[in-house]
């Protein structure tokens, strides 16, 4: 099956890709978006750390969504990529509004603000002097100092715009996962439980924190 080359893809190994593929299906989402979140959250790299606020890994989960998760983020910088999907299925498991017919760009508002899936591009996330605005104005991208729900997706969706002119990249999804796990994780089960917290608790934390997943 085919992936779009968004950045940072080709660096990972097939046994990342493979089980990224077969992560997605158990979802129910579309494999190129999410990708596209690594890309631009950490590059695939799974040891990324964020020095402003201790953001980890792949999705950049915070501490406390690492620990709502059943893991730390301590732990998630000992995984290989491979091994911190597990976290990253979990992490979108407890997004339900994101759906396989939702916006690409939907997929980058469940890591930064989940509360504004679905809803219209024109919808304020932020103003100019706001913590959350402070930290992302980045994302404004015709700087008008309205940070929007818009503005947000269309990071995501230039990337994949990047990305399809490019050739795909060929993926083998019978290749065997390489998932090496040096971390603590939770047991699966209880981690499933805790994750309905996490959807709950996401838009609370970014509210006071102004930070991302």
């Amino acid at each position: 099956m085919p992936l779009l080359r968004v950045r940072g893809i080709e660096r990972t190994t097939p046994g990342f890709r493979a089980e990224f593929l077969r992560m997605a299906k158990r979802l129910g989402l579309a494999p190129d978006p999410i990708a596209a979140v690594m890309a631009l959250e950490s590059g695939f790299d799974a040891q990324a750390v964020n020095p402003d606020g201790g953001a980890t890994g792949l999705i950049q989960f915070m501490p406390p969504t690492a620990k709502r998760l059943g893991t730390t983020t301590e732990a998630l910088k000992r995984m290989n990529a491979t091994a911190q999907l597990r976290y990253v299925e979990l992490f979108f498991r407890g997004v339900p509004a994101l759906r396989a017919g939702s916006r690409a760009g939907d997929y980058y508002l469940a890591t930064f603000m989940p509360a504004f899936i679905n809803l219209p591009d024109a919808v304020p996330i932020a103003f100019k002097g706001d913590n959350i605005y402070k930290s992302n104005s980045g994302l404004d991208g015709n700087k008008d100092g309205i940070l929007t729900v818009g503005d947000v997706r269309s990071k995501l969706e230039n990337e994949l715009a990047r990305a399809a002119r490019l050739p795909p990249l060929q993926v083998d999804e019978n290749v065997p996962s390489d998932a090496s796990d040096d971390g603590t994780p939770g047991d699966d089960l209880s981690t499933l439980f805790v994750i309905a917290a996490a959807g709950v608790g996401a838009w609370w934390w970014l509210k006071r924190k102004g930070k991302r997943s």
